[in-house]
């Protein structure tokens, strides 16, 4: 993926790029926009795997597993999209300010 940065010109290979979408930007939406959603099946994909992956984590805790399976499921449903944020924090890059999603970017 590539990440073009309008304040520069340039572009430069990176995982998802920053969006640009500020009111000093409006007049470049045109060119943004469409490298934004081509992006969406990859975040879907992503966050799919990583939900997998909490869920996977959980049951591998004896605890977790003890509990009846109504309370399993609520404290998955409730917590799932924060772990996953947690996880995406992990990746993020401060020098580029882009998230690394891996050796296919």
């Amino acid at each position: 993926l590539c990440h073009h940065n309008p304040d520069t010109g340039a572009s430069q290979e990176a995982s998802f790029p920053s969006l640009y979408l500020l009111p000093s930007h409006e007049d470049n939406l045109e060119e943004v926009l469409p490298d934004v959603f081509s992006l969406l099946p990859l975040f879907a994909d992503l966050s799919t795997f990583m939900i997998q992956q909490v869920i996977q984590f959980a049951k591998a805790i004896p605890a977790f597993r003890n509990l009846p399976m109504d309370d399993q499921i609520s404290l998955l449903k409730g917590a799932t999209l924060e772990v996953c944020q947690i996880q995406f924090n992990t990746v993020f890059n401060e020098e580029t300010n882009a998230w690394k999603c891996g050796p296919h970017c």
